[in-house]
Order: C-alpha cells, then sequence, then structure tokens
C-alpha cells in the first residue's frame, strides 16, 4: 500500500485522484478496489458495509423502486432484495444497534424530495438479510417484515440525501441537503414504538453544503459526511452528543470526486475502523477505499 505524496497549493492541490485545497491528516488517498458489475446498479446512492458478512456491502439506487443489493469489493452482485413498501425516494442506508446480539437491523431512508413538497417521509428498518451464494442474483428476495417511521420536519419539508444512526443510543438522524449549510434533526430510538406520525428534532446547524451522503463508525466516535467532491470527519468524544460534536468545523477527508467518481452520493465506514469506501452514482461505478494512516 502505497501513500502518494502531494505538494499542496494555498488554493489548489491536484492529485491522480482529484482537486482538494485540504490534505486530510487521518486517511490516505483512495485505492480502486473494483467496478460494480450489475447491470441495475446504475444510480447508486446509498451505502453500507454489512455486519453479518465482513468485506460485503449493501448499496441501493436513486429512486422508488426499493431494491437493495448485496455486493462484494470485487464488484460483484451476490444478492437482491425488495422491500416490499411504497417507496417516493430512497436515498441512504445506514445501519444500526444489534438488538439483543442478533443481526443489526438496516434502515433505508426514503427521505429525498428535491421539490420540499412532502407532507412526510419514511425511514424503514429491518434485521440484515441472509443471503445464499449463487442463488437470487438475477431474481429479488422479498422483505416481508420491516418496521416503518413516518416523520415530519417541525418547520418545513426538506431534502435530505444522509441518513444516519448513533450506534450508541440508537437514534436516528437525517441531514437536509441544502445550499451554505446542512440541518440535522433526530428522531431518538423510542420513537419507534409509537403510532402514527413522529415530528422529528431538529439539534443542529452545520456549515457544510449539498451534503449527499453520510455514515458514522461503529463505534461512534467519527461523523462523516460527503458531498460530490469533498467529505468532512467530526469526532466525538466519550459522553458527548452528535449535536455538540457537529459545532466545529471538522476535518476534511478525502474523496475522488469528478470526474473518476461523477456525482458521488455513497460514503460508508469499515465497521473494524480501517478506513471508509466511496462509490459514485452511474453504472459500472468504481469502488474506492481510503484506509486509514
Amino acid at each position: 500500500m502505497k501513500a502518494f505524496i502531494i505538494a499542496c497549493a494555498s488554493i489548489l492541490s491536484i492529485s491522480m485522484l482529484g482537486c482538494r485545497a485540504e490534505v486530510s491528516e487521518s486517511f490516505l488517498e483512495g485505492m480502486e478496489l473494483s467496478s460494480l458489475s450489475g447491470k441495475k446498479l446504475d444510480e447508486i446512492s446509498g451505502m453500507v458495509v454489512s455486519r453479518r458478512d465482513p468485506g460485503m456491502l449493501w448499496v441501493h439506487n436513486d429512486g422508488s423502486k426499493g431494491r437493495l443489493f448485496a455486493v462484494n469489493t470485487n464488484g460483484q452482485v451476490l444478492a437482491t432484495f425488495s422491500l416490499r413498501a411504497d417507496v417516493d425516494d430512497l436515498e441512504d442506508i445506514a445501519v444500526g444497534p444489534r438488538p439483543e446480539n442478533g443481526p443489526a437491523f438496516l434502515y433505508l431512508g426514503d427521505i429525498g424530495d428535491n421539490q420540499e413538497k412532502r407532507k412526510f417521509i419514511r425511514v424503514f428498518r429491518f434485521l440484515e438479510p441472509e443471503w445464499v451464494p449463487g442463488k437470487d442474483r438475477d431474481g429479488a428476495v422479498s422483505i416481508d417484515e420491516f418496521e416503518t417511521l413516518i416523520l415530519t420536519y417541525p418547520d418545513q419539508p426538506h431534502d435530505a440525501e444522509a441518513l444516519l444512526v448513533d450506534p450508541i443510543s440508537g437514534d436516528l438522524l437525517i441531514v437536509t441537503k441544502e445550499h451554505r449549510r446542512a440541518r440535522v434533526y433526530r428522531a431518538q430510538s423510542d420513537r419507534w414504538r409509537e403510532p402514527g406520525t413522529v415530528r422529528l428534532e431538529f439539534v443542529a446547524q452545520i456549515a457544510f453544503d449539498d451534503v449527499s451522503g453520510g455514515d458514522m463508525s461503529s463505534d461512534g466516535a467519527l461523523i462523516l459526511l460527503r458531498r460530490e467532491e469533498k467529505a468532512r470527519l467530526w469526532r466525538r468524544h466519550s459522553g458527548e452528543t452528535i449535536s455538540a460534536a457537529l459545532r466545529g468545523p471538522g476535518e476534511a477527508v478525502p474523496v475522488i470526486g469528478p470526474p473518476r467518481e461523477a456525482n458521488g452520493e455513497s460514503i460508508a465506514f469499515d465497521p473494524n475502523g480501517s478506513g471508509y469506501y466511496t462509490l459514485g452514482e452511474g453504472e459500472k461505478e468504481k469502488l474506492f477505499f481510503f484506509p486509514r494512516k
């Protein structure tokens, strides 16, 4: 594994993998691992790393089809699942704490709203599915058992493309996609037990705009948000709330960005703490891994 040594000017930094004005002190430049081979993976919007099967990723497309794909880091589609629910605009996926030491929960965020007109948004929760090698690659296994959390904002409808789940508390967080800023809204973990529509709570505003994806490390200590050509990392100290951790400016960390990673929306920590993955949005997109220093 070789790190690139980059000479940086004060305004512009140019590398083989993109342009950036800052160099991370925490993560190395991205390494290309593979190209995704599935023809149905043409608009990838969300990604998370499996807790059941190390080295496997869960990804989904943008839009209303509600399909979830299991892929490996070699770019092969291993299985396809279909959520039996009405979906408007899936934008991100997150993983949550394991209930009673069982399989982890996956959370699918039906949170996109380009016109900012939706009266409510939804998050679906279900146990991470099992899959059998060599089966269900072309068809789709139905996900019939899931919970639905119907959410409204406390102020007005927002477009959002980043969904986070706190691995410590289980709280759900949605980060809006706006110009010049992002707002963070929370639904506490116990709200899943309440009937009806849940009103989100505004908890933070950050000076990072056009957020298109995010993730939290498996220990809850790191918060990662990205847009197409930039990403930032916030560190959370023991006992600190997420809203308190996000008050600082964060640390610039690398992504590939265009042209090699067009419309990059997906970013996900490896649960073992070794780094994070990114994917762009398009056909045969390349999977990159950014090792931790």
